[in-house]
């Protein structure tokens, strides 16, 4: 068992960095993962229930459009004012009690060598050709960093995280310690907690909201699985809770995270405790007026309270949970139960006066930039709900596409938060098309569109809730003459469904889904991986349904030269070989390749154009195997 630590006041910050974006380098996979997980562990860090850690105490990072070597500049002023903080503050307590500082930095993105033994981080500028002078070095952050005179925590997200090790080796703080670490915890020192081994790519599945190793990460400190007796991690409970979560779900296929502490010469830091279990049930004053939200639009109560009647009234309610809290452990927990009760009651009469969350509204539509549609659109929804928050996914989906429609909102839908409204517009033959409202079961989202297929992916990925014909003459605009039948009908029944509009009035309720594009899913047949193309994007390349995963069953990976046969009904086979590889820059100009982008095969060409040159559309049949 560790000793107690010795009587101090604790500095702590943070550094979080990295990027999804590279407009400098074509072929560098963006991943939406990386930004959900960047920001999931900065709300864990500044949240009153994780670390609570000051906002001026944060340096944020992710996706900075500044230079490399302004970044590390950026790190290194900042680690410095923290060391000046430190001194300030002891200075202020005096010699009587020790300060102690720590420093974590988070970073998720892509991890390189770029053909040097430096181990290199890819910022968003990161340039093609230009890769290790466009990127961060290492051993310049681990001399940032090591500029900082208390405790150093190094969460590394990507791939071959683990080459770090070396250039933190060696950060020693001074030899003066003497028996100090025999009876408290080391006021100094580095650990590092890595994604993945020194050789081996950390992994960002598709289907997952996070980074795999993030997503475990973010879990074990929300309090998902079994905290640890205290309620409070050392980075090793917390490594070793992270590899139990991924082994759980992901077996053989999951990374294989490594902790490390480079600098022990005052003792190990890895046992330290440091991140607290964001407990369940634990909620801020904010999140318990989120959490009656939908309590409140169902109900549809309205209190005559002024919004300062309201906020003293929510204060006592936060005061009320936390002494319910408090008295379920020690006392009677009724009186606990009785006490929750009472809030929610309370805050349900109080919520509508004093803030009102309405749900997101996404468009996609295959309208254009240049027809007013859209604009139309968002006026029908907003001259309902003035409040209403509406964001576009996009309205170039390719003209009457169904299949590229509904690829695209599987997509971008997956990262949208719980109970989005869309609304989707391809290929619309009037309103005869059967206009519906779809809710999925998890994520639980609303889907507005025609029944044509373009919800087909959604459906089939997300499961069905439940599914109703619109057909309520109180959602049909006046001067109803939309001719697509989009604009007016989908534009108000959206609104209304944000303002709490009841789903079950919309129409009558249709029990059954029914399929009508090509599946999602590939298919194996023998040597051979059998799928289709399911979207083009603006550069020409191919996106098929066919997953990594698909091609690893194969034995097929990276480097691997791969026979693909393209086959539509309007023009004759394509059959072509092409390597597998990490980027388009592996290739020659114009030569074909073949990538990963976001866990699924793309077919394209070295700085050219696949679609034009073969010409390909979506819906052709996509045959692949290992070229002999």
């Amino acid at each position: 068992m560790l000793p107690l630590e010795k009587p101090e006041r604790k500095l702590r910050f943070a550094i979080i960095f990295g990027a999804n974006k590279f407009p400098l380098y074509p072929g560098m996979v963006e991943k939406i993962s990386f930004e959900a997980s960047a920001t999931a562990f900065k709300d864990y860090l500044l949240d009153v229930r994780g670390l609570n850690l000051p906002p001026s105490n944060l340096l944020w990072l992710f996706n900075d459009s500044e230079p490399n070597s302004n970044q590390i500049i950026k790190m290194t002023e900042f680690v410095l004012a923290a060391n000046k903080s430190k001194e300030n503050q002891q200075t202020a307590l005096g010699n009587g009690t020790e300060v102690q500082s720590e420093l974590i930095v988070y970073y998720v993105g892509h991890g390189a060598y770029w053909g040097t033994n430096d181990f290199f981080l890819t910022p968003t500028n990161v340039r093609l050709q230009l890769e290790s002078a466009t990127s961060i070095r290492f051993p310049d952050l681990a001399a940032a960093i090591r500029k900082f005179t208390g405790r150093k925590y190094i969460i590394l997200d990507c791939c071959f995280a683990a080459a770090a090790v070396k250039d933190l080796q060696g950060d020693h703080e001074g030899k003066e310690f003497g028996n100090y670490t025999q009876q408290y915890f080391p006021v100094s020192g580095t650990a590092l907690l890595a994604a993945s081994s020194k050789e081996s790519p950390a992994e960002a599945p598709d289907d997952l909201e996070y980074t795999m190793f993030s997503q475990a990460l973010i879990g074990c400190l929300m309090g998902r699985i079994e905290p640890p007796t205290n309620l409070v991690y050392t980075m090793e409970e917390l490594h070793g809770a992270i590899v139990k979560v991924i082994q759980s779900n992901h077996a053989l296929d999951g990374v294989r995270p490594e902790i490390h502490a480079p600098s022990q010469e005052r003792g190990d830091i890895t046992k330290v405790p440091l991140f607290p279990v964001v407990r369940a049930g634990a909620s801020t004053p904010g999140e318990l007026v989120r959490d009656v939200a939908n309590i409140t639009s169902q109900l549809k109560l309205i209190g005559d309270i002024t919004p300062q009647t309201a906020e003293r009234t929510l204060r006592y309610i936060w005061k009320t949970r936390q002494y319910g809290r408090l008295v379920s452990r020690v006392f009677w927990p009724l009186i606990s139960l009785l006490a929750i009760t009472a809030a929610i009651v309370a805050s349900v009469y109080t919520y509508r006066a004093y803030h009102r969350v309405s749900p997101l509204i996404a468009l996609q539509t295959d309208f254009g930039s240049k027809a007013p549609y859209m604009a139309n659109l968002i006026g029908v929804i907003q001259s309902i709900n003035p409040q209403a928050k509406v964001t576009t996914i996009t309205s170039e989906i390719a003209d009457f596409d169904r299949i590229d429609a509904a690829w695209t909102l599987w997509r971008s839908s997956r990262v949208y938060p719980e109970g989005t409204i869309f609304i989707v517009i391809t290929d619309p033959e009037g309103i005869a098309t059967d206009p519906v409202v779809i809710r999925t079961q998890q994520p639980s989202h609303i889907f507005i569109g025609h029944n044509n297929g373009c919800f087909d992916y959604v459906v089939e990925k997300y499961g069905l809730a439940e599914m109703y014909r619109i057909a309520s003459p109180d959602l049909t605009p006046p001067h109803f003459e939309d001719l697509y039948g989009g604009v007016d009908l989908f534009g108000s029944t959206a609104s209304k469904l944000s303002l709490g509009y009841p789903l079950i009035q919309v129409g009558p309720k249709i029990e059954t889904y029914k399929k009508q594009l090509p599946p999602l899913a590939a298919t194996i047949q023998g040597s051979q991986v059998i799928g289709s193309i399911v979207n083009i994007d603006k550069f020409g390349n191919a996106n098929t349904n066919i997953s990594k995963k698909d091609l690893e069953k194969l034995g097929i990976d990276f480097k691997k030269v791969l026979q693909v046969a393209i086959q539509d009904q309007q023009n004759p086979p394509t059959d072509l070989r092409m390597p597998l590889e990490i980027n388009y820059g592996q290739v020659a100009d114009d030569a074909p390749v073949a990538v990963i982008d976001s866990g699924y095969l793309q077919l394209a060409l070295g700085l050219g154009n696949f679609r034009d040159k073969y010409k390909i559309k979506t819906a052709s049949r996509v045959v692949v195997s290992v070229a002999p």
